[in-house]
């Protein structure tokens, strides 16, 4: 009988042995359910926001102190505006002024008019045959007979003119010149609203070294904000502990400016850096939640990245979760019509801007959190000239360099580098305000590559200068590209955009496509199956053109390009009928000819399909 004794004691023993076991187990495994609270210590730090401006200026107004709270969209100070204000007279005037011209196009010559010419031309023409005759009678010189014979000409000329009527070239030309100087005053007026500067964010003016009377550049910070309503903790954990932290294990953080109380939260993220908000809301405002910010690791290969990037200035939508990748040393084109958010999108990279959504890198420095960083290491060219026009080209260059903290021989070096790049040499000592609007904007250019950034922002840099100038601007930027900086470029020329690696378009706050201009002209949506691009040319009126063949059943799209016509067709009709077709409309001499589709035609065929999006 002892043996079976013997046998169950042993059973026992191995059973109790087995559950406690198991239970040491569970006990394991529940506590590393249930993690247990961590104590933290650290740094109270909070969100800087350094706020400027896009165009430079003398002080004027400053309404805030250091140590004030403001507000979001609370004014800070104000430039002068006087400049401005009187380009803004002029070229309000100009625009009434083409736009008389426009309205005296469309109208057509006034009988009173014709009868005027009338008059003038026969009064010519008669004293045309008057020194005919004196000429005959050797009383007057040939010359004398050859001007009042080109004057009688000419006054036959002007008189047939009238009879005819205004041209639809004419009529085009006035619209375009009326377009042209509109954009003009869009820029004027935009640039007038950043002499009024604002503070993006709500908070506490840490500082603000400007007094009423300082300079300003262009892109230069001129306050920093703490942001109230971004307060946090800087915990480091030491890296032998990293295995024992879970995201939603609880956390008690004690901050140095308070060591003696200690502040509830809970782990959210994990990283190899990180910053938190305390969960509970103390008597000494601190946050209410812990937040950690991963450190993300951005390819060398990139200039600019932009992750889907959002703007809402209160209810209206500014930017609508825009995404795009510039490389390093490429010139990205920016399109886009006006309002589209394309100053919004440049204000945000420049770290002007706190972006509502997303996130995005300049030079590899985030824009949020490293504004400062971002804006040491760019240059931006507006579309306005914002340099100051009562200095020289000299003293304009020295005081940028100053702006940029060079100084001695690297001060006198980086001068004569950008000078020489820009070939703006000739006019040291000429006054900025005296420069035509091409060598303006050489003196901006040399201004902001003073610093060698390693990205370039130009805001509609080429408009309202000659071709000539336009061209030669664009070889130094590809010189500069050569050299590695990346440029971001906003055009409205689409032969610019045509010279750019990559082209995106932005409209209604949507980049609604990106990529090489070569690519974007074979996307199906451009030229859809079962239709095709041709050219119609005429002898008359290309405006008379475009309105006849809109009348046309085949015809899905028509715009005009410069004295063609471009047509989208069904791929069924040939170029004969859609010859035979126009001409039935009285218009002589039409031709038609095969195309591929221009970057024009993309983007005006993309903004018809968004614009049906948009209102259905």
């Amino acid at each position: 009988m002892a043996k079976p004794r013997n046998r169950i004691a042993r059973v026992v023993v191995v059973v109790v042995i087995v559950v406690a076991v198991v239970v040491a187990t569970l006990l394991y495994l529940r506590a590393r359910r249930e993690p247990k609270e961590l104590n933290a210590s650290g740094t109270l730090e909070a969100r800087t926001v350094n706020v400027g401006s896009l165009v430079g200026g003398r002080v004027t107004r400053i309404l805030i102190d250091e140590g004030s709270h403001v507000v979001a969209g609370q004014v800070l100070m104000t430039l002068e505006t006087e400049t401005i204000d009187r380009q803004l007279a002029e070229q309000k005037a100009a625009i009434e002024a083409v736009q008389a011209q426009y309205a005296k196009a469309l109208a057509g010559p006034r009988p009173e008019e014709i009868a005027k010419a009338q008059a003038i031309a026969t009064n010519d023409e008669v004293e045309r045959r008057r020194f005919e005759r004196l000429y005959r009678a050797g009383i007057v010189a040939k010359e004398q007979l050859d001007d009042a014979t080109a004057k009688a000409q000419a006054s036959a000329e002007d008189l047939r003119m009238l009879k005819v009527g205004t041209r639809k070239e004419d009529i085009e030309a006035a619209r375009a010149e009326v377009a042209q100087q509109q954009r003009r005053l869009d820029a004027l007026l935009k640039q007038r609203a950043e002499t009024t500067i604002t503070s993006s964010v709500t908070g506490i003016v840490q500082s603000m070294g400007l007094r009423p009377g300082d300079l300003v550049a262009p892109n230069q910070p001129v306050a920093e904000i703490l942001e109230s309503s971004q307060l946090w903790v800087r915990v480091y954990v030491p890296e032998t502990e990293l295995g024992l932290i879970r995201v939603n294990q609880p956390v008690r953080v004690r901050v140095d400016t308070f060591p003696s109380e200690w502040f509830p939260g809970r782990i959210a993220a994990i990283s190899s850096q990180c910053r938190s908000e305390s969960e509970a809301e103390g008597r000494h405002g601190l946050g209410r939640r812990l937040r950690h910010e991963r450190t993300r690791s951005v390819s060398g290969e990139i200039g600019i990245d932009v992750r889907a990037v959002s703007k809402n200035f209160g209810e209206v939508r500014a930017l609508d979760k825009v995404s795009l990748q510039v490389p390093r040393g490429e010139i990205f084109g920016l399109l886009g019509p006006n309002g589209s958010g394309k100053s919004t999108l440049i204000r945000i990279l420049c770290g002007l801007l706190t972006p509502t959504e997303g996130e995005a890198t300049v030079d590899g420095f985030d824009v949020e959190s490293q504004g400062e960083s971002v804006r040491q290491h760019i240059g931006y060219v507006s579309q306005a000239f914002s340099l100051y026009r009562d200095l020289t080209v000299q003293e304009n260059l020295d005081f940028f360099s100053s702006i940029y903290r060079l100084k001695g021989a690297e001060r006198k070096e980086r001068i004569e580098w950008a000078i020489e790049l820009t070939h703006i040499g000739p006019y040291r000592d000429r006054l900025a305000a005296a420069l035509s609007g091409g060598w303006k904007q050489r003196l901006a250019l040399a201004a902001a590559l003073m610093h060698q950034p390693r990205v370039l922002f130009l805001d509609e840099p080429t408009a309202g200068i000659d071709p000539v100038a336009r061209r030669e601007l664009w070889d130094l930027l590809f010189e500069l590209a050569s050299h590695g900086v990346t440029m971001f470029v906003t055009t409205h020329y689409m032969d610019e955009a045509e010279r750019c690696g990559t082209v995106a378009y932005l409209y209604m706050s949507r980049l609604i496509v990106s990529g090489r201009p070569e690519g974007l002209k074979e996307l199906p949506e451009v030229t859809p199956e079962g239709t095709r691009r041709v050219e119609a040319e005429c002898s008359e009126g290309v405006a008379k053109l475009m309105m006849s063949a809109r009348t046309l059943p085949y015809v899905r799209a028509a715009t005009i390009f410069g004295t063609s016509l471009h047509l989208l067709i069904d791929a069924s009709v040939s170029n004969e009928k859609v010859e035979h077709d126009l001409e039935s409309f009285g218009i002589a001499d039409v031709t038609v000819s095969e195309i591929a589709p221009s970057l024009e035609d993309v983007f005006v065929r993309l903004t018809e399909i968004r614009g049906r999006e948009v209102t259905q």
